[in-house]
Parts: structure tokens; sequence; C-alpha cells
């Protein structure tokens, strides 16, 4: 058991402890099935050994692939740079941690939500994120590739330069956030709702934005196109890729 392995360590007295902690943790992980690394991970965020502030134990490169973790309030975790692929989040409310550099490809989220995360460099790509909620985070760089966002709200974020090729945000609401330089490459974007949002020299290539709604965005210098833009439901108050303010236009 994860228990039997991890508690006999001293971690006040020896300054080792934490590079033995983690060899017996990465060692355990390959060990235990998706059910027990929940086990695992709820013992080492209830132990205070990856706090934010300050972790005891460094996780960068831990496998927890196929790990299931439902039902679960998780706040304040160091899980810069973890191995999540395959896993399955169900009502996971995560606040206030790491997740840079973590792998989360194929990964799938079920009524979740991030709040006030980092999370640069992650990767989300073929991942299923319907209807997550994120709140003020910082996903800067971040990948979605072939992600399924639909019915997603983004609220307050940072996603500039993140890439989301061929991801499918239909219906997906984002508010508040930037996502200046991004890749939107083929991706669905039908009847999505944008409000305040910085597209600032994003990549809108083969985007489909039927019924799509833009008020207060700023497309300056990207290259999305006059046909794109009469897929729109609506736009208004927003600066067109030459810099031009558009007050209303209804495609």
């Amino acid at each position: 058991k994860s228990s039997e392995l991890l508690l006999p360590l001293d971690l006040k007295k020896q300054k080792l402890i934490s590079k033995i902690l983690r060899a017996r943790t990465l060692l355990l992980l390959t060990l235990v099935n998706g059910v027990r690394k929940k086990q695992v991970l709820r013992f080492l965020l209830e132990s205070s050994l990856i706090e934010l502030k300050k972790p005891k134990l460094n996780l960068i490169g831990a496998d927890f692939s196929e790990l299931i973790f439902d039902y679960e309030i998780l706040d304040d975790a160091e899980l810069k740079g973890v191995i999540f692929y395959k896993a399955k989040f169900i009502k996971l409310d995560i606040s206030n941690s790491d997740i840079s550099h973590s792998n989360f490809v194929s990964s799938s989220f079920e009524y979740s939500q991030f709040n006030l995360m980092k999370g640069q460099y992650s990767n989300f790509s073929q991942a299923y994120m319907f209807s997550m909620n994120f709140r003020k985070c910082n996903m800067v760089k971040s990948t979605f590739e072939n992600a399924i966002l639909r019915r997603a709200v983004f609220n307050e974020g940072k996603f500039n330069r993140a890439k989301f090729t061929f991801a499918d945000l239909s219906r997906a609401k984002i508010f508040d956030s930037d996502l200046s330089d991004a890749n939107f490459e083929y991706s669905k974007l039908q009847r999505a709702e944008f409000f305040k949002v910085n597209f600032e020299g994003s990549d809108f290539s083969g985007a489909d934005f039927k019924g799509a709604i833009f008020n207060e965005v700023n497309l300056l210098n990207s290259n999305i196109t006059l046909k794109q833009i009469r897929q729109l439901a609506l736009i208004q108050n927003s600066i067109m890729p030459n810099g031009k303010k558009v007050s209303l236009l209804i495609p």
C-alpha cells in the first residue's frame, strides 16, 4: 500500500528524505492502477508534501497515467511536469495550483473547473473537456490540439500563444481573456460567444465561425477572412484586422 511505503519516512529530520520519497513514489506509481493512483495522490495532498508554497516532494515526471480522480476539491497543489495521460477527472474543482508543463493528453474532465491556475506549456491535446470552466487561469503556450471544449467557459484567462488547432470550441463562452497570437487553425467555433477578447495576431486559417458572436473583440493583425466574418451572427464594438473599429455589423 502507498501508506506502508511512504509513512515510515521522517520528512523533517533528514535532508535526503525528499529524494528517497520521490524515488519510492515514482516506483509505486509503476505498480498500481488508476484507482490506486488516486490514493497515492490523495495521500500526497493530505500530507502537505506537494503544497504549492512549500512543496517537499518534486513530482516532475511522475506518471499518473490513467488516474481516476473523482468528486475531489484540489487546492494549492504543486503538480508541475506531471504525466496525466488518459486520466479521468470527474467533478474536479482545482484551484490555486500549478500544472504547468504537465501532460493531460487524451484525458477527460467531466463537470470540472480550473480556478486561478498556472498551466503554462501544459498539453491537453485530444482531451475531452466538455463544459469545462476556466477562471483566471494562466495557460500561456498551452496546447489544446484536437481537444473537445464544447460549451467550455473561459473567464479572465491568459491563453496567448496557445494552440487550439482542430479543437472543438462550439458554443464556448470566452470573456475578458487574452488569446493573442493563438493558433485556431481548422478549429470549430460555431455559435461561440466572445466578449472583450484579445485575438491580436491570432491564426484562424480554416476555422469555422458559423453563428458566433463577437463583442468588443480585438482582431488586429489576425488573419480572419471576410468569408469567416460573414459566418458570424453578430460583430460589434470590435477592432478589425486592419485596425478599423466596427460599431455594429450583422453579416
